[in-house]
């Protein structure tokens, strides 16, 4: 939506969900592209994995502020099929030590397969 059609919007509450959901839009997109980036590295890794050149970081992470930006990327999507994911970290202080952006990419390829599969399945 664009800045002339949000300004013939009532200037109540529809307008500020308006505003919230295009933010929303606007917060997916930066998340889709910082993972655009990240794939972008992992084809560069894997020329190092031809080569026996790759690395893994260990530095410490917690993993509840991991998940939550890949569950905002794709909660437009998982809203769109009618999907929820649900994430626990109930009293979780917990930090690992491990490469955080392979976890990442896991768990971004997981979340992108259930979504596709789960609408296979039930077509």
């Amino acid at each position: 939506m664009i800045k002339a059609e949000l300004d013939e919007l009532p200037p109540d509450t529809l307008r500020l969900e308006t505003m919230a959901n295009l933010t929303s839009y606007v917060d997916a997109i930066l998340l889709c592209t910082k993972h655009q980036k990240i794939i972008t590295d992992d084809v560069l890794t894997l020329s190092k994995l031809e080569f026996e050149k790759v690395s893994l970081a260990s530095l410490p992470f917690t993993p509840s502020l991991l998940v939550d930006p890949i569950l905002k990327m794709f909660s437009a999507e998982l809203q769109t099929k009618h999907l929820t994911v649900h994430k626990s970290f109930k009293n979780c202080d917990m930090i690992l030590l491990a490469d955080s952006n392979r976890l990442n990419q896991i768990l971004i390829n997981l979340i992108a397969n259930v979504s596709v599969f789960v609408i296979l399945l039930t077509m």
